[in-house]
C-alpha cells in the first residue's frame, strides 16, 4: 500500500491476534488497530472478542506504533479501554445507534472521555 499510495498517505492495518500484530508493527504502516476489544453488532463476520487484557498485551507489543481500540467500544466501556493505554479507540455503533442522534451520542462519549 504504502509503494502505491505514497510516503503522505495514512495506512492502518486491522489485527485480531497477539501474533498479527506482532507482524504489523513491522511494516510501514502508521498504526495498528487491534480487536475486537468486545462483541460488536456493526459487523455480522467479526473475529473472537480479545478483550482489554490482550488490548493492554498488545500495547507493549506495539510499541511505539500507534495502537486503535475497535470493535464494541461505547460510552459505557471507552474510559477502560483507553486505561489500557491505547492511543486512541475506533467506534461506530457508538456514533450511529438506533436513535440516530450522532450530536447527542458524541456528547455522550465526550462527557466520558472529560
Amino acid at each position: 500500500a504504502r509503494e502505491i499510495l505514497g510516503p503522505e498517505a495514512t495506512i492502518g492495518v486491522s489485527t485480531h491476534t497477539l501474533e498479527e500484530l506482532q507482524v504489523a508493527v513491522t511494516l510501514p504502516v502508521n498504526y495498528v488497530a487491534f480487536g475486537p476489544i468486545f462483541s460488536t453488532n456493526t459487523k455480522s463476520d467479526t473475529e473472537p472478542v480479545v478483550g482489554l487484557e490482550l488490548l493492554r498485551q498488545a500495547r507493549a507489543i506495539a510499541g511505539n506504533t500507534p495502537l486503535v481500540a475497535i470493535g464494541g467500544i461505547t460510552a459505557s466501556n471507552i474510559r477502560s479501554v483507553l486505561d489500557t493505554g491505547c492511543d486512541s479507540a475506533a467506534v461506530i455503533s457508538a456514533l450511529a445507534s438506533e436513535s440516530g442522534d450522532i450530536g447527542a451520542n458524541l456528547q455522550q462519549l465526550q462527557t466520558k472521555l472529560a
